[in-house]
């Protein structure tokens, strides 16, 4: 009996592999089996950040949301974006919903990292970022029959923008996309930006660096608890991450020579009953203006010193107003 339950669970998990593989666009499938794949990509689609903050920040980011007649052909805005959806795209009536990142802010509580994580890394600078979600009447995703075409205008230089999706938890360029952008001597209003939208998550259009700088310090916390240390970018749009090891020490990726926020924050699992959280935040400062690397050169990264937490109410990670100000970061 045990062998045949060892076996109907490789065969259950080997069609959810051969599933989340096939196209949901093909002709051949049922709508069940559509259905299937839809459900299984959505995790792919869309990422999910570890740290609790990111969670339960993102209802403070602003949405925006219409939904679309099947087979007809619109052109809408949805805030800072522009969409234009093609006839034939959907072949049901579907919401699309759209966030974008237009602050500074916006990325801590996005929460997330502009930053792909090679070896070596590549530190990302963003000229606009946005997250789409397609959605039918019944709340299941939906990819497109055609791709769903963006644009916005840069909130930095567009000059060497590439675009990239989120792809499992990391950015990747996509190299059919549109990267030029309308150039107008004589107009008064910024160049837009393109990109083709064949599925859900997040979507950035930004300049790759391949030469940065590091920091490192020590989170004085209480012994057991993880500390997640974070850098937001003040006069570039960016957020770079790391997880403190056990004794507090860490290594954090920027771009060098540029003013940013740094904080860290005591990482809460989704069950935790505690009514407070660790939190404590540098005041704003430039990062050296020297090549270094967390991983090959940590010795050469900028020293910050001891970051020594202390405790939050938990509804701080709540107030989008509220947690600004105790970081003393300002709501631009």
């Amino acid at each position: 009996m045990k062998y045949i339950y060892g076996f109907c669970i490789f065969i259950l998990f080997g069609i959810g592999i051969y599933s989340d593989s096939l196209d949901p666009s093909d002709p051949n499938l049922s709508e069940e089996e559509r259905e299937n794949i839809i459900k299984n990509q959505e995790f792919r689609w869309d990422y999910r950040p570890q740290a609790l903050r990111k969670i339960e920040n993102k209802p403070i980011l602003e949405s925006f949301s219409k939904w679309i007649s099947p087979n007809t052909e619109e052109f809408f805005n949805l805030g800072p974006l522009s969409i234009h959806v093609l006839k034939g795209t959907f072949s049901e009536k579907v919401k699309i919903e759209t966030l974008t990142l237009t602050k500074h802010s916006d990325f801590i509580f996005a929460g997330i990292p502009t930053e792909i994580f090679t070896d070596p890394p590549i530190l990302l600078e963003s000229s606009g970022m946005f997250h789409i979600s397609i959605t039918n009447e019944k709340g299941n995703h939906v990819r497109p029959n055609r791709d769903v075409s963006v644009k916005m205008q840069p909130i930095s230089s567009p000059e060497g923008v590439k675009v990239y999706s989120m792809v499992e938890n990391t950015w990747s360029e996509d190299p059919v996309q549109r990267n030029d952008f309308n150039r107008c001597e004589t107009c008064d209003f910024s160049p837009w930006l393109y990109a083709s939208i064949r599925n859900e998550g997040w979507w950035n259009f930004d300049k790759p660096n391949l030469e940065f700088t590091c920091i490192k310090g020590k989170v004085q916390g209480d012994f057991g608890k993880t500390y997640t240390v974070s850098a937001a970018g003040l006069n570039y749009y960016g957020l770079n991450f790391t997880t403190a090891d056990r004794d507090g020490s860490f290594l954090l990726n920027v771009l060098k020579g540029k003013k940013v926020k740094l904080f860290a924050e005591e990482d809460k699992k989704y069950d935790s009953k505690e009514q407070k959280r660790g939190l404590v935040a540098l005041p704003s400062f430039v990062s050296q203006n020297r090549t270094a690397f967390s991983k090959t050169t940590p010795k050469l990264c900028q020293d910050i010193g001891l970051l020594k937490p202390k405790d939050r109410d938990v509804s701080l990670w709540k107030n989008r107003s509220e947690f600004l100000k105790t970081i003393d970061m300002p709501d631009i």
